[in-house]
């Protein structure tokens, strides 16, 4: 009993040597707007290419330049580009006179000629 004493008076009085943490290495990628070695974490994927935050709106602004790119990319995004951004950035009356325009394109269509659909629609706006 008396040499567990001992042992655990000398254990109390030993300095303090905390466990060394070896540092790891995260895993980067090779960023290839820039050519930096990125961590993993700050890694942007693109359609072609792998990216780093901080490059990704460069990378972007040069794409924009090749009309190809553009138009595929509209492609892929159509009711977002037409129906939110492009729409939503005309004025009043451009958006009044884009309206007017495929209302009376849509009203000469057959289909709508034989059942006299906008003949009804226009009756029920003006009774409403």
């Amino acid at each position: 009993m008396e040499e567990c004493q001992v042992l655990l008076t000398e254990f109390v009085q030993a300095p303090y040597d905390p466990p060394q943490i070896v540092p790891t290495e995260q895993p980067t990628f090779r960023c290839e707007f820039c050519g930096d070695d990125v961590p993993m974490y700050d890694k942007v994927k693109e359609v072609d290419c792998s990216l780093c935050s901080e490059c990704i709106a460069e990378y972007c602004k040069a794409k924009a330049n090749n009309t190809e790119v553009v138009h595929g990319f509209i492609d892929e995004k159509q009711q977002e580009y037409y129906m939110n951004w492009y729409f939503n950035n005309l004025e009043l009356n451009e958006k009044l006179s884009l309206i007017k325009m495929i209302y009376q394109i849509h009203s000469r269509g057959t289909a709508c000629k034989k059942d006299n659909y906008f003949v009804e629609i226009e009756k029920e706006f003006c009774l409403d």
